[in-house]
């Protein structure tokens, strides 16, 4: 502000500070186009340097774009941005989404998923991330209004769609064969919505190990639990004092581990002494339960960071064919897991 002035600052004045061309700026600001790494970071230091900021509308009028995305979040997620696992996805959208100048808008899904949010019937977003499982009408209704959309901790069958999904399977089979090492054989699981592909693999993934290592599939302490706290505590309430109980049972998420070591101390059991307890996630409350949990460490950011950079990709006109990336995971051992009493 000069003499009660507000100095406008333009990609004009942006591209001559950093010496290139305005539509080599605009490409670098935009990640609208190629261009060298070393020019981008040249171009993004000159705009921090004098303040620039782009303006949405007006690049919209040239583009015909409208600067957002939207991440939309169905209404079976209980909790929104603050569910401990989204929470951590939306934080890795949002930091790409800044990064590129792109605005985010959150929205919630109705649970049939049958009334669009107002910004999918407005057209007023770009793309969308949709994190969760999605139905077919849904999307179906984005290609019809030509909006491009990514998933994330779901795929569909056809294919013709990104995401970006957790290697659930394999991450299952790792924890099994930890409580497997420690010298446990009656182990339990306490398996989320059989509705879901991703909890669908993690008792795939449960089952199988038991088999390779020559153990019984039983279902009687395979427990099923939504996956909410308060579900799971009054499902483990009813199991408790099955008998043989369990040495040790793992739980499809975090959450679900929570309420069961909720329900195991009120008996009076010791953890992991009596039984030991192990989930899936590696939520922040993980790491701050008492003992923490031993559980399957899932890069929830960089799910959230993979599934904008695709749909910047797209958005840009990086043509390819749908893909699916799939998030390695990493077993972290806490004090939640021990040898069985004997």
């Amino acid at each position: 502000m000069k003499g009660g002035i507000k100095i406008v600052v333009t990609i004009r004045d942006v591209a001559k500070r950093a010496r290139v061309s305005v539509s080599t700026a605009s490409r670098a600001l935009n990640s609208s186009g190629p261009v060298k790494e070393e020019t981008k970071a040249r171009v993004s230091k000159a705009a921090k340097e004098i303040n620039y900021t782009p303006n949405a509308m007006a690049r919209g009028l040239v583009t015909r774009k409208t600067g957002n995305i939207g991440f939309i979040l169905p209404a079976s997620v209980k909790g929104g941005t603050s569910n401990p696992f989204y929470s951590r996805v939306f934080e890795g959208v949002e930091a790409e989404t800044r990064e590129r100048n792109y605005h985010l808008i959150f929205s919630i899904l109705d649970e049939n998923q049958e009334d669009l949010p107002r910004m999918v019937k407005e057209k007023r977003i770009d793309g969308v991330i949709f994190a969760s499982k999605v139905s077919e009408r849904f999307i179906l209704q984005l290609e019809e209004k030509e909006i491009t959309l990514v998933l994330v901790d779901h795929a569909i069958e056809q294919g013709n769609v990104d995401s970006v999904v957790i290697d659930n399977f394999n991450g299952a089979c790792k924890m099994v064969n930890h409580l497997l090492e420690l010298g446990h054989r009656r182990i339990g699981f306490l398996r989320g919505p059989q509705d879901r592909p991703s909890f669908i693999q993690r008792f795939e993934g449960y089952k199988e190990t038991l088999r390779k290592a020559g153990l019984r599939y039983d279902e009687k302490i395979v427990w099923e639990a939504d996956l909410n706290f308060n579900d799971a505590y009054e499902v483990m309430k009813k199991k408790i004092k099955i008998q043989p109980f369990p040495t040790a049972i793992f739980a499809t998420t975090d959450i679900v581990t929570l309420a069961a070591a909720k329900i195991i101390r009120e008996e009076g059991l010791r953890i992991p002494e009596d039984v030991s307890l192990a989930g899936f996630d590696d939520i922040l409350q993980a790491k701050q339960a008492h003992p923490p949990l031993t559980t399957i460490r899932v890069s929830k950011r960089e799910m959230g960071r993979i599934a904008a950079r695709k749909l910047f990709e797209n958005l840009n006109g990086i043509t390819k064919k749908p893909s699916q990336t799939v998030i390695l995971t990493e077993l972290v051992v806490r004090d939640s897991t021990g040898p069985p009493k004997l």
